[in-house]
Formats: C-alpha cells, structure tokens, sequence
C-alpha cells in the first residue's frame, strides 16, 4: 500500500508539472493568469489536515517490555463539490496493523437550513459513543462497526435520527445471503447549552452486532458464519459542566447469545470516565469499565493531557487490566504520548 501511495502521488507531481509546461507554453500571460486563478478558486475549497502520534510505553505483567511507536498517522481530505455535497477522505497508518490504509471515504449531502442528511461511503456507521479523553480506546469500542453504507438521517435543534444500511460480511449457517439486508437505527438528543451544563444523550440499536469489528476476528475463524443474526444495542450519556468538570457513561451488550462455530458469546460491556479541567490547558479523568465474554474482565486507571502548545497536546495514562482468563495475569501499562495536529 505504502508503494501504491507513493507511486501515485509521484505521478500527480509529474501530470501537474508537465501540465504547467505545456500550459505556459500555449497560453497568453493573461490566460496563463485566469487559468491560475480558477485552480486556486477550486483548491480554495479543499482542506487538508492530519494528526501525528508518538508513543513511550511500558508494560508490566508476569513480564515487562517497553517501546517507542509512532501509534498513529492520518491524514485527511475534505472539499466542497457544491452547495450540497461535500467530499471527503481519511487515510490511517496504525502501528497495531503495521500499515497504511483508507479509514474512511464519504460523501456527505446536507443542505443548510434543511434537517434532512445523507451519507454515503465506507466508514464507523452510528452504532455507539466511545468518547473518551484517554489515549486507549473505551472497552465499549468492540461495537464499532466500520462498513460501505448508506445513512440518511434528520437533524433538527436538539435532535438527530438516524438509519443506516449496509449488507455485512457475516452469514447465517447454511445461508449464502448477499443483500443489503442489514441497518443501524440511531437517535440523539443534545440539550440546549447554558453556563452551567452540556448535556447529551443517545442509543442505538444493529440488527446483527456479530458484524462489530471488535468481533470480527473470532467469527472469521470460526467459517464467518453464525447460527442467527443478534440484535446489538448502545446507551450513552455524556456531559459538560462549568466547562470544568465531565462525566461519560455507555452500555453496550448482545441483546442474546452470538453463536459462531461450536463457540457462543453474550457480550456486554460498560464505560464510566469522570474528568476535570483544574486548570488552562490541563485536562485529567478517570475510567472504570467492565464487560462479558470479552477479553478484558475489568479496566481501570487516570490520565493528564497539557496542550503545551497550539494543535500539540502532551498526554500520561496508566491503566490496570484484569482478564476473563484466570490463568492470564494482571496488565499494567503506562503510556507517554505527543500528539500534534496540522
């Protein structure tokens, strides 16, 4: 992929030079200067972004290690085609995976002063919350669910309603089925802001959590096949007060079991994170999460962030794992982080 990338764009710089060439070669000065001018019109529309994440860590259990990674990159793409459509891109380089690739792609339709949306592409379809302030992910993240699909939606003053179709990868036993036949049913409400609190909450439901990425792997393994399809459901709170002090909380579970091969799992999983600003630029929280029939038993630590500097934040986190397995021990594991935004 990385090839691919650098191919590409070393292919663009060519196609734009040689295209210079020629038009400067053919053109008056002042066409020269209206062509130069409608190429900065359109690229005046495009933004382009990216975070970069460096990485210290170590790790404590009936061993220790410690490293440096650079965690995360991405960078991102996003241009107005119009008055209604906007367009957008994000490629990720995770050290997890060890490589680079699309993270999302997505045309956006939406009109100013009119509630109802479109989205099209491949990304995170709306099923849970995840919002965090630690550089680990919540436990909740074994629902994201990432896939090509379609959400069209309402958006109006406080709130959001959502439905999202996608076909999936995962089948039932001796079904071949390849339709569009799964959705995601989102709903939100933000309440009005006041110098007090922020508030806001929602739930979600999808109409097979065996298509979750967190649980990908395991059914994969098992032949991608399941007995039935499992409805999935999410619960969410988030809020804001004083601009000083935030509570996050989330439920997200199987509404049955998912039986995959000769193996069946019920998930279920929850995220408390309590954090506070005790001063400018200093953030801190605490988490506790626990779940079932997933890896980890329970999770729980603190973390600091300063934003040192503009669109560059330094970030601490120790967090402690307990493990389903009782023959797996404890984790401990601390993690130093630079993070900067352009």
């Amino acid at each position: 992929m990385k090839k691919v990338l650098g191919i590409t764009i070393l292919g663009l710089f060519t196609m734009v030079i040689v295209l210079a060439s020629t038009v400067s070669a053919e053109m008056t000065n002042s066409e020269l200067t209206k062509k130069i001018g409608e190429i900065e019109e359109r690229l005046s529309g495009i933004d382009i972004s990216g975070t970069i994440e460096f990485e210290a860590g170590f790790e404590s259990s009936e061993n220790s290690s410690s490293d440096f990674s650079t965690a995360t990159v991405d960078l991102a793409v996003e241009g107005e085609v119009n008055e209604y459509i906007t367009g957008s891109f994000v490629f990720t380089y995770n050290s997890d995976d060890d490589g680079i690739e699309l993270d999302e792609a997505i045309i956006a339709i939406a009109s100013e002063g009119y509630p109802g949306y479109a989205n099209l592409g491949y990304f995170v379809l709306p099923f849970g919350n995840f919002n965090t302030r630690f550089i680990s992910d919540t436990i909740t993240k074994y629902g994201e669910t990432k896939q090509n699909a379609v959400t069209v939606g309402y958006s109006r003053e406080m709130f959001d309603v959502s439905l999202s179709l996608f076909n999936g990868h995962v089948n039932e036993d001796g079904e071949d089925d390849d339709h569009i036949s799964k959705f995601v049913l989102a709903g939100s409400v933000i309440f009005p802001e006041n110098d007090i609190a922020k508030v806001s909450m929602g739930a979600s439901i999808i109409s097979d959590i065996s298509e979750a990425d967190g649980f990908e792997e395991a059914i994969e393994t098992a032949g991608g096949k399941v007995k039935e399809f499992t409805m999935g459901y999410s619960i969410y709170l988030s809020a804001e007060f004083m601009e000083k002090f935030f509570f996050d909380v989330e439920y997200l579970a199987a509404a049955d079991e998912i039986e995959y091969g000769a193996a069946k799992m019920e998930p279920k999983m929850y995220h408390i994170e309590l954090g506070a600003a005790p001063v400018e630029n200093v953030e801190c929280a605490i988490r506790y999460e626990a779940g079932d029939d997933i890896e980890e038993e329970s999770r729980y630590g603190a973390v600091v962030s300063w934003a040192v500097l503009d669109n560059t934040t330094l970030t601490g986190e120790f967090l402690r794992t307990d493990f389903e397995d009782d023959n797996k021990d404890s984790l401990n594991t601390f993690t130093a982080q630079i993070a900067v935004e352009f």
